[in-house]
Parts: C-alpha cells; sequence; structure tokens
C-alpha cells in the first residue's frame, strides 16, 4: 500500500498514493443508514473507476445506466377470479384455525392456572401436617424426658436409632 502525508484538506501530496491519510482500507465502517464510508479517502481516480464499473455492469444486465436507485413504486399483479378464490378460502381457513388455537390456549391457560391453585392448598395441607407432626414429635421427646429419670428398667433411648428402641422394647416386655 502506498501512502503519503495528509494536506489540510485530506488529500495525500505524494503523487501515487491509493489511499489518504496512511488508514489501512481494512478499517472502514458502515454508517447508521447502511452506506459504506471508508475511514480514508479514495482518490478521483479510483471513484471514477468505481462508477464506470458498476455503471458497465447494470448496462450489461440490461438496466439503465443511470445509477439512481429509485426504481419507483412496482406494479401491481392482478389476481385471476379463481386465484382471489384460493386466496379467500385460505384466508378463512387461517381465520378458523387462529380462533381455534385461541380457544385451545385459553383452554390450556385455564387448565395450568386451575391446577396451579390446586397445587398450592396441596402444599399448605402439607405443610401444615409437617408442623403438627413436628410439634407432637416434640411434645414425645418431651415426655420422654421427663420419664427418663425415674425410669429404672431401661437404659436410655437414643431417638433415631429404631433398632435400639425396639431392642428397649423387647428386653422391657421380658422384664415384665
Amino acid at each position: 500500500m502506498l501512502t503519503g502525508t495528509m494536506s489540510t484538506n485530506g488529500a495525500t501530496q505524494q503523487q501515487g498514493a491509493l489511499y489518504g491519510g496512511g488508514a489501512s482500507p481494512m478499517s472502514s465502517e458502515f454508517s447508521g443508514d447502511g452506506v459504506f464510508e471508508p475511514e480514508f479517502e479514495l482518490t478521483p481516480l479510483i471513484k471514477e473507476e468505481l462508477r464506470t464499473t458498476i455503471r458497465n455492469r447494470r448496462i450489461n444486465s440490461g438496466k439503465s445506466d443511470d445509477l439512481s436507485y429509485d426504481d419507483g413504486p412496482k406494479p401491481q399483479y392482478k389476481l385471476t377470479p379463481e386465484e382471489e378464490e384460493k386466496r379467500e378460502l385460505r384466508r378463512d381457513r387461517n381465520r378458523v384455525a387462529a380462533a381455534k388455537c385461541r380457544i385451545k390456549r385459553k383452554t390450556e391457560v385455564c387448565c395450568l392456572t386451575m391446577e396451579s391453585e390446586r397445587l398450592q392448598l396441596t402444599n399448605e395441607r402439607l405443610r401444615e401436617e409437617i408442623q403438627r407432626l413436628k410439634d407432637e414429635k416434640r411434645v414425645i421427646l418431651e415426655l420422654i424426658n421427663s420419664h427418663r429419670p425415674s425410669c429404672i428398667v431401661t437404659p436410655p433411648i437414643n431417638v433415631p436409632d429404631v433398632q435400639m428402641a425396639q431392642a428397649t422394647s423387647s428386653s422391657y416386655d421380658s422384664v415384665r
């Protein structure tokens, strides 16, 4: 890449320079409106060459050599009566399908809401039962602990150990 020094107006001072300002041709940006804006200035010769290339491609493809992009409104295609009837039938079927879909979605939402309410009630009932059982366990442990000092037959019971509790109850029955 040939580069030159920049003058105050942005043009290169060195002859044969392709890009002004020493910027890389890879560093370019698209503006907000989608127009390519390089960060360097193209020399007038390159700009003219690009215009000519674009104009030649347009002429070869059968388009006018005018570079304006305003093609104007496109002509509307008229539908035949048969095509119009098919279109209306398709629209009607789509309308019916959309209505069915809305009804189905509404039904599903209703069912899910009822299921959610049922599960919330079940959850609340189970939480209450858990609390009741915890309270009952606490009362029973208090009774066992209050009885333990006066009990001379059985050794102290470790409540989480179920086998020990069964063994002590069987030894208690054998002593009587």
